[in-house]
């Protein structure tokens, strides 16, 4: 892992991917790599389905407690990345137990006034503040972009993809015959299609996949 992310420094490679320990290789790309500028705080995102278009959720483990400014980040990287998806204008939501203001803990409270307070700044960073989420509207395809700290972000991750990979067992054993379906099923839902979280805040392409990836995962 060491070696990776130092030919990556030296840009002997143009990407690392590792399945490998995620404390560590956040750790190492911190020490190694620099930060883009305006970033304190790398983080993992990744995109998830919805019955639009694929949400990209930050952060999903890399920073567990957050100050409110980091999500703030999270925000601006996450329209980023978006944007490289031909997302122009994308739409911001925080992860929250409600949708009013007054939900959630102070640190996410705070969070919403001061990504608020961006969007009106700064709308070319943060075009669209919808304010709090709640599950259900990330899968409706409410926001585009989907802001949490990465203890709530990592649980929302892995809560997903176990009732997926639970619903995906209960299709495939009621449509054993019908191959066409379970495939495209699979594909659509399985997490194989989303195997990994693209570390962002590095000045350098790295991607961190489960650990039971398998061939298919990693290609």
């Amino acid at each position: 892992m060491h070696q990776g992310i130092q030919a990556l420094k030296c840009k002997e490679i143009d990407a690392f991917i590792s399945i490998g320990n995620t404390g560590a290789l956040l750790t190492l790309s911190k020490l190694s790599l620099n930060l883009i500028p305006g970033i304190t705080r790398p983080a993992l995102i990744a995109l998830m389905p919805t019955r639009k278009n694929p949400v990209a959720v930050v952060d999903l483990g890399a920073n567990v407690a957050c100050k409110p400014h980091l999500l703030v980040e999270f925000a601006e990287m996450g329209v980023a990345f978006q944007r490289t998806r031909s997302i122009e204008n994308p739409t911001v939501g925080i992860l929250n137990i409600g949708n009013e203001e007054v939900k959630g803990t102070q640190e996410i409270r705070q969070a919403h006034a001061h990504i608020a307070q961006k969007a009106k700044a700064a709308p070319d960073k943060i075009p669209h503040f919808l304010g709090n989420v709640e599950s259900h509207d990330v899968f409706e395809g409410k926001v585009d972009v989907l802001v949490t700290e990465g203890f709530s972000g990592n649980i929302f991750l892995k809560t997903a993809e176990a009732t997926s990979s639970f619903l995906l067992h209960e299709i495939k054993s009621s449509l054993k015959k019908e191959k066409g379906i379970v495939e495209s099923l699979e594909s659509q839902f399985g997490h194989e299609g989303y195997p990994g979280a693209l570390l962002i805040g590095c000045d350098g392409l790295v991607m961190k996949c489960h650990s039971y990836s398998d061939s298919r995962a990693i290609l």
